[in-house]
């Protein structure tokens, strides 16, 4: 497998903020760039408005095209896919960004502390060459490892 500098980073978007604060820090540490759909590029202003109260995360006021159309193409340009999943946090967008990265032959990793052992999840980072880890400590090192 080649090198992975780049990786589109799948989460709920109710865990943003979480996801950001370890997205910068583990950008710093390992040299690998993670296109965060919620953050990376202007297209995503919405974000703003929902981050200040002025507008619910899933209100229908959301340009789904513009969404969809900017996340595919950054899954396009990425090296591959990590992704956040967890049973208590559930997210269509996630999933659909995990399949669509699969059916175009990109790795797909999973960071899951409760649901790495479901057989979609398991097929997908199967037969994509990626792998499902419980922590993102874990993805770190394992990824690290593969990049070498």
């Amino acid at each position: 497998m080649k090198k992975l500098r780049h990786l589109y980073l799948a989460h709920p978007i109710l865990v943003r903020h979480d996801i950001r604060n370890w997205e910068v820090s583990f950008e710093e540490r390992t040299g690998i760039v993670l296109s965060n759909p919620f953050y990376d590029g202007a297209e995503r202003a919405d974000i703003l408005l929902i981050d200040s109260g002025k507008r619910a995360p899933y209100s229908g006021k959301l340009d789904a095209d513009k969404i969809v159309h900017g996340d595919l193409k950054k899954i396009d340009e990425s090296d591959g896919l990590v992704a956040w999943v967890e049973r208590r946090t559930p997210s269509i967008g996630t999933f659909m960004e995990c399949w669509y990265a699969y059916t175009t032959k990109k790795p797909v990793f999973i960071v899951s502390p409760d649901w790495h052992t479901h057989p979609w999840l398991v097929f997908v980072t199967r037969h994509s060459g990626g792998f499902i880890v419980k922590t993102l400590k874990e993805f770190e090192r394992k990824i690290v490892r593969l990049n070498k």
